[in-house]
């Protein structure tokens, strides 16, 4: 439910030597934080892909393809506990996009996973 930035940020501070951290992420989080960064005049596409490097530390989205209800059903199944992202702009968003045109997230996945090609 936290900012992108901030969560990695803080992961940064407390991440005890670790080369490679998992992060919850799902194709929510991706693709709300691309539209974030399309908005914003000081984008920064560096965050987008499955795996974030920063200072020799690898961030890898596991989830990433999948949709946050999915990983609910999963986190029930197995008894973990799961928070799922609070509504937002981008979140309202996805929705809108999602109801005009069914599985427009994964559509947006793979024109990010293109542009991440493409920066790098």
């Amino acid at each position: 439910n936290e900012n992108p930035r901030k969560f990695i940020k803080k992961l940064e501070k407390n991440q005890n030597g670790y080369d490679k951290i998992i992060l919850p992420w799902t194709a929510e989080h991706e693709c709300c934080l691309f539209l974030e960064q399309m908005t914003d005049e000081n984008a920064d596409f560096s965050l987008l892909g499955n795996v974030i490097e920063i200072e020799n530390t690898h961030y890898i989205k596991l989830f990433r393809a999948l949709l946050e209800e999915e990983v609910e059903t999963f986190a029930k199944f197995r008894k973990f506990k799961f928070a799922k992202r609070e509504p937002d702009i981008y979140t309202k968003m996805l929705d809108t996009m999602d109801t005009k045109y069914p599985e427009s997230r994964f559509s947006l996945l793979k024109s990010i996973d293109s542009l991440s090609q493409a920066l790098k």
